[in-house]
């Protein structure tokens, strides 16, 4: 877990995934500690120790913890991977349900108050077509983008990205657009092409590497729309693309990022 950052860094990721402050704070000392007993993992987590056997029983229903059969009682968690993946599928889930709530209340809403000129904007969902991408949703995206574009692709893509959209890109990041992005680390980094070396220079560019080559093409803009490409494979921009701004895509958009760029490396290179 050391990767993350500080135990506050910590707690508060699994916090957004789900789990209150104190079960993230007993899960992350038990994984710290490795199989313990109760009064370790309330030493450790520094919750009381009347408190921690709830805790451990809530995390077991949950099935982030199990109780190995020994004596004394003895406590282990299930592998890190496994508890993020089961609390993001359970956060996305979750965040489904939400969104057919929230569709049912608004649909009751204006059969109820049919004389209001009251509108609510529906959630779109658009698929481009090949070639498209860029020209239409794409280049509006960029433009009209305020605070920030996140983008998780391989470092191939990301560099036919930047052949098609750099000048783009580059006018987002000069008028104070964080842009972030997640690629494998590329083979040679002492021969970057001009616009990715401008890209470096600028202080609201960041980038980080992870060891396997994404296979997915995603980009979120001011965390309110996405691009994803359809195809794994396809060359950008000749790959149809899906562009949405339905807030449940968003989200789970943006949770998969941020788990991602958490345990990302940082890249060294700075122009």
């Amino acid at each position: 877990m050391s990767t993350l950052g500080s135990k506050d860094e910590e707690t508060q990721v699994l916090t957004r995934l789900g789990l209150t402050i104190t079960q993230a704070k007993a899960f992350l000392a038990l994984c710290r500690t490795g199989t313990s007993q109760p009064k370790t993992i309330a030493k450790e987590s520094k919750i009381a120790r009347q408190d921690i056997y709830r805790i451990l029983a809530e995390l077991q229903r949950l099935g982030l913890v199990e109780r190995a059969i020994t004596a004394p009682i003895m406590f282990k968690t299930i592998p890190l991977q496994d508890a993020i993946l089961l609390l993001l599928e359970r956060r996305v889930k979750e965040t489904s349900e939400l969104h057919k709530e929230t569709r049912r209340l608004l649909k009751s809403f204006r059969e109820g108050n049919k004389r209001n000129a009251f509108t609510v904007e529906e959630a779109q969902f658009v698929l481009i077509p090949k070639g498209r991408a860029y020209i239409t949703k794409g280049k509006k995206s960029i433009e009209a983008a305020q605070a920030s574009i996140e983008c998780v692709t391989s470092w191939k893509r990301f560099l036919q990205v930047m052949l098609v959209a750099g000048e783009d890109y580059m006018e987002a990041l000069n008028r104070g657009v964080k842009f972030r992005v997640i690629t494998d680390r590329p083979k040679n980094q002492k021969h970057l092409p001009k616009i990715v070396e401008g890209f470096y220079r600028n202080p609201s560019f960041n980038i980080r590497h992870i060891l396997t080559s994404p296979r997915a093409l995603i980009m979120c803009f001011d965390k309110k729309e996405v691009l994803i490409a359809a195809s794994a494979d396809e060359a950008f921009p000749e790959s149809t693309m899906l562009w949405s701004n339905a807030p449940p895509l968003v989200s789970i958009t943006r949770d998969y990022f941020e788990i991602i760029w958490i345990t990302a490396i940082e890249d060294s290179l700075r122009i």
